[in-house]
C-alpha cells in the first residue's frame, strides 16, 4: 500500500509557517529529484508560534508544502533510505527565537505511483501535465522504494507501507499520510 504524504487536514492553521521566498533559494528546485548540494543555500521559514509548540511537531506544516522534518524523522530517512533522500538543514524563526534541527526532505527519487488511466486529472492547458487531482489511484506495482517523488505530478511525494508503520509506531506528529481514496 502507498501513501501520498502531504500536510494533514487538521493540522492547526496557527502553526503553520512561511517560506521566506525573497531570502531562500527556490523551493521548486525540490520538484527536480536532484541533488542540491551545499551551494543551494538555506531555505526559511517563518511561524508565528513559540519554538516550543513547534517542537511537538515531527514534520512542520509550510507554505511550501515540502516536509519539514525534526532529527528524529530526519535520522529515521537516513537510516533507512539514504540514497533516496538528502536532507537540507532549515533556518527557522518563531515567535519567541529559532528552532533548531529540523530540515527539508528533497526526495531525489522521481517514479510513478500514480494510475493515470483511474486516476481523474485536469490537464494544464496545452499539455498532458496534471494541474489538479478530482480522484487519486495509485498503481498496483508502484515504486517498491519506501519513498518516490511522482514523475508526472512532482509536487506529489509518495511512501510506502512501511514508512506509515514508522511513523504510527514511533508517533511522529504533523506527518500527513493519505490513502488514493482519502485524497
Amino acid at each position: 500500500m502507498r501513501f501520498l504524504w502531504r500536510i494533514p487536514n487538521d493540522f492547526p492553521e496557527a502553526l503553520i509557517g512561511e517560506y521566506r521566498k525573497a531570502t531562500s533559494p527556490d523551493h521548486f528546485d525540490l520538484q527536480k529529484g536532484t541533488t542540491l548540494g551545499n551551494t543551494w543555500g538555506v531555505p526559511e521559514f517563518e511561524f508565528q508560534s513559540t519554538s516550543e509548540d513547534l517542537a511537538k511537531f515531527d514534520d512542520l506544516a509550510n507554505s511550501a508544502m515540502v516536509p519539514l522534518v525534526s532529527s528524529r524523522l530526519a535520522d529515521y530517512l537516513l537510516t533507512t533510505c539514504p540514497d533516496l533522500v538528502e536532507l537540507v538543514p532549515a533556518k527557522i524563526e518563531t515567535k519567541n527565537g529559532s528552532l533548531v534541527g529540523y530540515s527539508i526532505v528533497n526526495v531525489r527519487n522521481i517514479g510513478e505511483s500514480v494510475d493515470k488511466e483511474k486516476s481523474q486529472y485536469t490537464c494544464i492547458p496545452g499539455t498532458e501535465q496534471p494541474m489538479s487531482f478530482s480522484k487519486l489511484e495509485f498503481l498496483n506495482s508502484p515504486d517498491p522504494r519506501m519513498i518516490v517523488r511522482e514523475k508526472i505530478y512532482p509536487t506529489f511525494i509518495v511512501v510506502s507501507n512501511d514508512f506509515k508503520i514508522a511513523c504510527d509506531k514511533n508517533q511522529w506528529r504533523g506527518v500527513g499520510l493519505f490513502k488514493s481514496e482519502e485524497f
